[in-house]
């Protein structure tokens, strides 16, 4: 297999879809997803396996929550290094040569100063404990993903720069309120400070819609880097108290090739996606039919 950066340099690259929402379908619930690395790991390799007999050249660990500030509302923070090392573990069994193994670094949940009581301190070391742990366990390539803030992906982003300056390194935000992040920020301006931070990608993920196809566009327009976009299936709906994902592969596949068009040559999905959606993602962007 090809490291990352050979990858980019053949044009289309895909990545995999949804874990979380895949593992409360197969029983997690409310239970800690990150947690599964351990107690489940047939579970997670067979979710990661799928993504990758569908197409996925990268997948990502599961371990987008495993940061110590999020995993010690689970009662798990003092076992955030081992959590973390095990999702390496379980995605590079999966992978063996038929895949890049990325380590999934998501938001802490909390707000930086001084709009919040976080301090940059306290989320810079969360980060790095989490990276630490990953990249000792041999990580291809790391994902900074569903961010919200600049600010917090600053931080995230500086943190996997001292701790694996040699690693590629994507970065992608969620707009999920019309074309910028809930934090108010738009694709150009995510895009130009995400280049600048160090990223090889930039992207977005976690939304569905006219709204992140415009962000994606933006920040095509904006930087010079391969543009990443991972949508949910869908926008979520609460029916009979659970959350659905209504857009099914044939959906997927459509704004797959509207990200395409945006600028986008880098693709995956998110939540609510099948192995399903992202075969459905790749015969689209690859030029077959749509299933």
């Amino acid at each position: 297999m090809k490291n990352f950066r050979e990858l980019l340099q053949q044009g289309i690259v895909i990545f995999d879809g949804a874990m979380g929402t895949r593992l409360d379908e197969l029983g997690a619930g409310q239970e800690c997803k990150v947690e599964w690395n351990v107690s489940h790991p047939d579970v997670v390799c067979e979710v990661h396996r799928s993504y990758i007999e569908a197409g996925a050249q990268v997948i990502e660990t599961n371990s987008f929550v495993g940061n110590r500030i999020q995993l010690e509302k689970a009662g798990y923070g003092d076992r955030t290094a081992e959590l973390c090392a095990a999702a390496v573990r379980v995605a590079r069994e999966a992978a063996g040569d038929g895949a890049l193994v990325a380590a999934s670094v998501g938001p802490t949940g909390g707000i930086l100063e001084p709009l919040g009581t976080l301090s940059a301190q306290e989320a810079d070391e969360a980060f790095r404990e989490q990276l630490e742990a990953q990249v000792a366990e041999g990580i291809d390539l790391i994902v900074l993903e569903t961010f919200g803030a600049l600010e917090e992906i600053e931080v995230a982003a500086t943190a996997a720069q001292a701790v694996a300056p040699d690693l590629p390194l994507v970065g992608t935000m969620s707009f999920d309120t019309g074309e910028r992040t809930m934090f108010g920020v738009d694709g150009a301006t995510a895009g130009r400070r995400l280049a600048e931070l160090g990223c090889d990608v930039v992207g977005a993920n976690c939304a569905y819609g006219e709204g992140m196809v415009a962000a994606v566009a933006q920040m095509a327009a904006a930087v010079h880097l391969p543009i990443l976009a991972q949508p949910n299936a869908g926008r979520p709906q609460l029916i009979g108290g659970a959350t659905v994902f209504p857009a099914g592969p044939a959906d997927l596949a459509q704004e797959a090739l509207r990200f395409r068009a945006a600028g986008a040559t880098l693709f995956g999905a998110c939540c609510g996606s099948t192995a399903a959606h992202l075969r459905a993602i790749v015969e689209a962007v690859r030029g077959g039919s749509i299933a």
